[in-house]
């Protein structure tokens, strides 16, 4: 194992490399993402960009979830202090994270109603052509933009608290930066 994986956010993934000199690996232990597949169950005919999109794009919902959730517990535990001392800042946050979490919302709605579909339409039909495939990349890569411009919208409302390292705002913000930066799931 090379310890490479010295990233930004999604630390406890351990995504380092790994290198292996003179070993045997048995051909029906490998595989090579540009062949057929060897089993017939439907989620092996997933090219594997579209499948890389999707899991991404997930992950980043569900970390964009849960920062909105600790966007929300810092807005409950500073709700006295600020409500005194900046009602505007109280009122800027909760605002924002409700925008935020609609938009949220109306993603992830799309995002598995085409998913859903195209899966329903892979194991009904056994393929799917390439611009129905390129849709759900599109689909993944709208959620996971939507994502990151949220939690870039709300964090400047978070004050100290968001810097902190250990906190779990910062972490989660970092981790959302950090799978939406994959290369799957930017629209260049």
């Amino acid at each position: 194992m090379i310890r490479d994986w010295n990233s930004l956010g999604l630390r406890a993934t351990s995504s380092h490399s790994i290198k292996v000199q003179n070993s045997f690996v048995p051909e029906s232990m490998a595989f090579d993402i540009a062949t057929e597949p060897r089993y017939g169950d439907p989620i092996y005919r997933v090219p594997f960009l579209p499948f890389a999109q999707t899991s991404f794009a997930a992950v980043s919902m569900g970390i964009a979830h849960h920062f909105l959730e600790e966007c929300r517990t810092l807005a409950d535990r500073k709700a006295v202090e600020w409500g005194e001392s900046q009602p505007g800042r109280l009122k800027a946050l909760l605002e924002a994270v409700g925008r935020e979490e609609q938009r949220l919302t109306e993603a992830s709605s799309l995002f598995h109603a085409i998913v859903q579909s195209s899966w329903e339409a892979l194991v009904r039909e056994g393929a799917l052509p390439p611009e129905r495939w390129h849709k759900v990349g599109q689909i993944s890569q709208q959620a996971a933009s939507t994502t990151r411009s949220g939690a870039q919208s709300v964090f400047p409302l978070l004050g100290m608290t968001g810097l902190l390292q250990e906190h779990p705002l910062n972490r989660t913000w970092r981790d959302l930066h950090t799978v939406t930066q994959h290369s799957v799931l930017l629209s260049l």
